[in-house]
């Protein structure tokens, strides 16, 4: 009962999301379980994909050109940023709706922490403006304090996003 519980949260209700051709793909209440971080924006818990919800960080691979001009792995610290404030720590998702994938898109938190705002907030991800307004002050104010990505240059993770997933 208590992976059900973990699986579709205290309600046991869940959200069935229709998907091209027909197939039905149930988006639990909540999800809550140990995250394996992908990159900046993309984690699993259990079998569950999740995309953060609102927000673009860059990919795994992605480099981008540091304060000196340099070229540094991004993607790679974007994601040991969230790799590093999740810790050892279960992760609450509430997810807000599925993507044409086998993804569900998801606000998540490590205890009162909101991973989506925390990683924008600290400059470690853009504010996914066709997704959702609610990062874009938090993104205005990491920008103009030259935080994370926003200490050099580098490819606005939404405008790359198509070709690079």
């Amino acid at each position: 009962m208590r992976r059900l519980m973990h699986a579709f949260g205290a309600s046991g209700f869940a959200l069935i999301v229709l998907l091209p051709y027909g197939q039905a793909v149930a988006a639990p209440a909540e999800i809550i379980g140990y995250a394996e971080v992908i990159d900046g924006s993309h984690l699993t818990i259990g079998r569950n994909r999740i995309v953060l919800f609102g927000i673009e960080a860059p990919a795994a691979p992605e480099t981008c050109r540091g304060e000196a001009g340099t070229s540094y792995a991004c993607g790679a610290a974007a994601a040991r940023v969230l790799r590093q404030v999740i810790g050892d720590d279960e992760v609450t998702c509430e997810p807000q709706g599925a993507a044409a994938t086998d993804r569900i898109i998801a606000v998540c938190r490590v205890g009162p922490i909101e991973l989506n705002r925390m990683m924008v907030a600290q400059g470690w991800a853009a504010a996914d403006r066709g997704a959702s307004d609610a990062y874009v002050s938090a993104e205005a104010t990491a920008r103009q304090a030259h935080l994370g990505l926003w200490s050099g240059r580098f490819e606005v993770p939404v405008e790359w996003q198509p070709r690079s997933r």
